[in-house]
């Protein structure tokens, strides 16, 4: 399902851009990102206001992360997307 969300919201070949925080990487080399639809969409926001992202925070990449706390809270509470699965 979260697949399926990200892909909906940028399909292969679909243009995004990104932001980096603090740091670019984590200490395995993947990237760090804040990521953007064409049209304005804060990508890491909508997965994880409709349950379908967890929000963690990578120290000391924390730009965001009130707003994303923040939403997933509500996800929480909505029960929506991975907080709704297996009668949680």
């Amino acid at each position: 399902e979260a697949t399926q969300a990200l892909r909906t919201l940028a399909p292969e070949d679909s243009i995004v851009w990104g932001t980096v925080d603090t740091e670019a990487h984590d200490r395995y080399g993947r990237w760090l990102l804040y990521l953007w639809t064409a049209d304005g969409t804060f990508v890491n926001l909508d997965l994880v206001s409709n349950g379908f992202a967890e929000a963690i925070r990578i120290r000391p990449n924390v730009a965001e992360w009130d707003t994303l706390r923040a939403a997933q809270a509500k996800a929480e509470k909505a029960s929506l997307g991975r907080w709704g699965a297996c009668g949680r």
